[in-house]
């Protein structure tokens, strides 16, 4: 085959290559379709706000290395009548001094600002709440597969389905059974790790109603990319709403038939591996079944109180910076 025979086909995959370029800049890459670039809650507004000041960082530093390099390629570049080569240069203070102190200036800027914002958020640390209200408990168990998710408040249940108030502080307790999983939902919070027989903890303060997506965001089997949730934000009013027809066997959007009551028997079937779980709530739940599900691998698992709302002040905010001992 000549060469000018493959004229068209190069051709082809010119235009096919732009075509998919273009799409991927106006769709895949759209700022609207990127929930961590859009945050919904206190929590992933600070995030984005670090991101954005360790990416500024970053391109005060990338930038001018880069047309550096450029200008280094352009200044020593080979041509008739140059006369830049010095054979006998062997160090300069001006280079020394910029390739010490700037990463150097660097470090310091982002080791600044990740210890500031590790510690505003930690995922511990209870949100101010605006009423002073104390946090909105929320229990979540990772399963194979599916989420459970129990509002000891109203003593109700839900699988594969998260409501919560906006405007209020919000505790989600998290733990794992039988494998280690990760919580994520990216306009709200963090990946939060969830571990068999422990209890670890996400908070977050949304500001207005919404419809999220959730996930287990860690690896724990081959049909991990099937456990996702759907979390509503709602307004306190239409929240309690919600919480009556849960306990009513009235959820709405649910896709299996509701059941009176999940006791540990219960759970211990609905902990069974079951891909593709559907929607679904119990409008009873065994007092302490969370409690119950981790001592089966940690007898001496005890629920330390949540506490209190962080106040305004900071003379109060470190007030309740506590360690997590015992959580």
């Amino acid at each position: 085959m000549t060469t000018t025979s493959w004229a068209p086909t190069i051709s082809y995959f010119k235009k096919s290559s732009s075509t998919v370029l273009l799409t991927m800049l106006l769709t895949g890459c759209q700022v609207s379709r990127m929930p961590m670039l859009n945050p919904a809650s206190d929590v992933t507004t600070i995030e984005l706000q670090l991101f954005k000041l360790s990416a500024l960082v970053m391109t005060l530093i990338g930038v001018p290395i880069i047309l550096g390099i450029l200008w280094i390629v352009w200044r020593y570049r080979m041509r008739e009548g140059h006369t830049g080569y010095d054979p006998s240069f062997d160090e300069s203070a001006v280079i020394n001094k910029v390739t010490f102190y700037v990463p150097l200036l660097t470090i310091v800027a982002l080791g600044t600002l990740t210890w500031v914002y590790t510690h505003r958020l930690d995922p511990y640390r209870p949100r101010t709440d605006p009423a002073g209200l104390p946090p909105y408990e929320i229990q979540a168990i990772a399963l194979d597969y599916k989420w459970l998710f129990i509002y000891p408040e109203a003593g109700v249940a839900t699988v594969n389905e998260l409501a919560a108030p906006a405007g209020r502080a919000v505790t989600i307790r998290i733990s794992s059974d039988p494998m280690m999983t990760s919580l994520f939902i990216p306009s709200l919070v963090s990946q939060i790790y969830a571990m068999t027989g422990m209890e670890t903890r996400a908070n977050f303060l949304a500001a207005a109603p919404g419809e999220f997506e959730g996930a287990n965001a860690m690896y724990s089997g081959p049909e991990f990319y099937m456990q996702r949730f759907k979390t509503r934000i709602m307004t306190q009013a239409d929240f309690q709403g919600w919480l009556a027809s849960v306990a009513a066997g009235t959820m709405p959007g649910a896709t299996a038939a509701q059941e009176p009551l999940l006791d540990f028997a219960r759970y211990r079937k609905l902990a069974e591996r079951t891909p593709g779980a559907p929607v679904m709530a119990f409008t009873r739940v065994e007092p302490a079944l969370f409690q119950t599900v981790l001592r089966q691998y940690e007898p001496a698992y005890r629920m330390n109180p949540l506490p209190v709302t962080i106040a305004s002040s900071p003379a109060a905010a470190g007030a309740v910076a506590k360690p997590h001992k015992g959580h």
